[in-house]
């Protein structure tokens, strides 16, 4: 049976101990690992990840949150090349011939500040802006990175990790509205060519799990897998209750240790 709460809630570890409580709050056998030959292990195995990954982002934690700057490569160098730009690059770019790419700040040829422009590699850190006219010697600056194919000016790569974004900023820290970007395929769009990005990413140490998300982890994977094992209803809703229950509790409890300013 799932009771209304916990009164005995065993601190986990490891992920079969988190998954063990949740078989304790279903009123199942507990498991040794999650290989073990029992429906219940196999019942673990499939959900625990699929319902660590769901929890991580249905709230900003604490212990999840971090920050990275996400910005474009820096330009050294605009010469001409047959008539085109021609621009070479601090680092190695990774772009291919065809890619778009908008640049930004650049100082002297003025006529390199292009926007959504394919272009034609030369080699690693050189690459010529398509059907350009070089007409202005170059001076300084300049910011180049990938672009989508309109509407926004940049696409930044999303981290592989990231699990939710929390907070969207320009390097001055000012906000970005929700119409000012958009998650798309891996990439954020936006017209800021650098940006600063807070963000919950993908927890998989549980040591470094909040309690309380240990909590809420096998709450959540109780209820997914309580009819599964058992074919009750009534243990199925009683279950689902708790995890309401639970989860309310850790959310309220990790916002009033460190509020989010949510997007």
């Amino acid at each position: 049976q799932c009771p209304g709460r916990i009164s005995s809630f065993h601190m986990a570890t490891t992920s079969v101990e988190i998954c063990n409580n949740a078989l304790t709050l279903v009123g199942t056998r507990r498991i040794t690992s999650l290989s073990d030959a029992s429906k219940e292990a196999r019942a673990c195995n499939d959900n625990y990840d699929i319902c660590r990954k769901a929890l991580l982002r249905r709230h900003p934690w604490n212990f999840g949150m971090t920050r990275v700057a996400l910005t474009g490569l820096d330009i050294s160098a605009i010469v001409t090349n047959a008539g085109e730009i021609e621009i070479t690059t601090e680092s190695a770019h990774g772009f291919t011939t065809g890619d778009l790419v908008s640049v930004d700040a650049v100082v002297g040829t003025n006529e390199a500040n292009v926007s959504n422009w394919p272009i034609t590699v030369i080699n690693a850190t050189q690459f010529t802006l398509d059907d350009t006219v070089f007409a202005n010697t170059y001076v300084s600056g300049g910011i180049v990175a990938r672009a989508p194919a309109y509407e926004f000016k940049f696409k930044h790569v999303i981290p592989a990790a990231l699990m939710r974004i929390c907070r969207l900023a320009d390097l001055a820290d000012n906000v970005l509205a929700k119409r000012e970007y958009r998650n798309e395929s891996g990439y954020l769009l936006t017209n800021y060519s650098s940006l600063r990005l807070e963000y919950v990413t993908d927890v998989t140490t549980t040591t470094l799990f909040d309690p309380l998300f240990d909590e809420a982890l096998a709450a959540i994977l109780a209820d997914k897998i309580a009819f599964k094992l058992t074919a009750s209803d009534s243990t199925a809703e009683r279950c689902r209750r708790h995890m309401k229950d639970v989860m309310g509790n850790a959310r309220f409890v990790d916002s009033a240790e460190n509020p989010s300013e949510e997007l």
